[in-house]
């Protein structure tokens, strides 16, 4: 008995030993197995970007296998949808993509890449899918983006700031949706103007963010918006809010620059609290609101201070707004119309005569197509008096000969004593010489 029991004293330390490591074996053969699986493919990157001279998408995927084996025989689907679901809907979703892959080794990776064209102005959703019927790990298997063909600049544009609100109120920014079309603002961003360190603050609106034609939407720093708008609260989608301490908007001056999902310039303006009413000798609680909601957001004299008695209007029709949008000939005059600027000797120029109320005012002219796009910037900020002409030889601001059709000449004139503003829109018709 006494010869067991020094036997058993003597083993215990080995067998304690034995006994740890084989425990340690045990939790790292079980972290590995966690960790790392037989058959484990992953979306790894994918990207949608626009080619404006191809006008068409461009995507970019990669799939890489993460498991321990080779994967054999699976697909790659890639559709446009409608829905942000990790299915595939075969009513709606349009598939623009689908291969069946033989084999990718272990640790190794493809590159998938292909372009595709969309129509539609509205915002989509590209879903790529990894089919492997083995796959031991399927989180990794889908990818959701979103895309849209670029917008034409200033089809949102800046419609109201409030940068320096009451105490216990919230910074805000309204947009106003410029087109016939409801837009989906998910991944724009707006930035302010750099620091001295050459950064700059940004936000992205992380969220579907719909904003309807011809309609507003208020972005706002946190839900406080509704301690002085209360009425919002009954139409929170005209209302996007941040859960921000602010906007971080300068109280003397800033810039506020909005990029569109593509990355394209939509609007931008650099204010001023020398932009307020004169009259007013403090500007706290009081928003900027422009004068024309139509017309371009640099120009000083499109904006004035909210008259509203809260202090402004937040997705709705600003306080100062007047509709200076005239469509007439009476005003402007083109001779001829068409004219064919072929080189000819023959109407190769046409003649654009302006006729002001106005003593003195600053002009512009731009050209634009039948999509809405500027061809032509004519006139930029001139001082004119009650009469000017110039002559337009149908070129574009490349030196390029616009193709036949046709177009809009587009006429601000800003009174220089008082800044009220008239606009003309006159169509225009290259035409080719039979």
């Amino acid at each position: 008995m006494k010869i067991f029991y020094h036997t058993l004293l003597f083993l215990l330390p080995f067998i304690i030993f034995k006994s740890f490591v084989n425990t340690n074996l045990y939790s790292q053969s079980k972290s590995i197995d966690y960790l790392s699986y037989n058959y484990d493919l992953q979306i790894k990157s994918s990207n949608v970007s626009f080619d404006k001279n191809r006008n068409s998408f461009t995507n970019n995927t990669i799939i890489y296998n993460s498991g321990l084996k080779t994967a054999y025989n699976f697909n790659i689907i890639i559709c446009i949808s409608n829905s942000t679901y990790p299915i595939i809907d075969t009513l709606n979703d349009i598939i623009v993509y689908k291969a069946k892959i033989d084999s990718l080794l272990s640790k190794d990776s493809i590159i998938i890449k292909f372009d595709f064209s969309h129509n539609s102005q509205k915002t989509k959703k590209l879903k790529t899918f990894i089919d492997f019927l083995l796959d031991m790990k399927l989180d990794n298997n889908f990818n959701l983006q979103y895309f849209s063909n670029p917008l034409l600049p200033f089809s949102i544009l800046i419609n109201e700031i409030m940068y320096n609100p009451l105490p216990n109120n919230s910074e805000y920014l309204e947009l106003f949706n410029n087109t016939n079309d409801s837009i989906n603002l998910i991944n724009w961003k707006i930035l302010d103007q750099y620091t001295t360190s050459g950064r700059r603050n940004e936000i992205v609106i992380s969220n579907e963010v719909f904003i309807k034609p011809k309609d507003y939407i208020t972005i706002s720093a946190d839900s406080s918006i509704f301690n002085l708008f209360p009425e919002l609260k009954n139409c929170k989608e005209k209302v996007y809010v941040l859960n921000k301490s602010s906007l971080n908007l300068n109280n003397d001056e800033d810039e506020i620059v909005i990029y569109e999902l593509n990355g394209d310039l939509q609007d931008s303006i650099k204010y001023s609290d020398k932009w307020h009413n004169p009259n007013i000798s403090n500007s706290k609680g009081i928003s900027l609101e422009k004068i024309n909601t139509n017309l371009i957001s640099k120009d000083r004299n499109n904006w004035s201070s909210s008259t509203n008695i809260l202090g402004g209007t937040p997705s709705k029709i600003n306080s100062v707004f007047k509709d200076g949008m005239e469509i007439t000939q009476n005003k402007v005059e083109i001779q001829p119309n068409p004219f064919s600027p072929n080189d000819d000797g023959f109407e190769d120029n046409t003649l654009i005569k302006i006729s002001s109320e106005f003593n003195t005012a600053l002009l512009r002219i731009r050209i634009f197509d039948k999509n809405g796009r500027i061809r032509k910037n004519l006139i930029n900020n001139k001082a004119i008096t009650n009469h000017y002409e110039i002559f337009w030889d149908g070129k574009d601001d490349e030196g390029k000969t616009l193709n036949t059709g046709i177009y809009i000449v587009f006429v601000e004139l800003i009174d220089d004593s008082n800044g009220v503003t008239k606009s003309y829109k006159v169509p225009i018709v290259i035409a080719k010489k039979i």
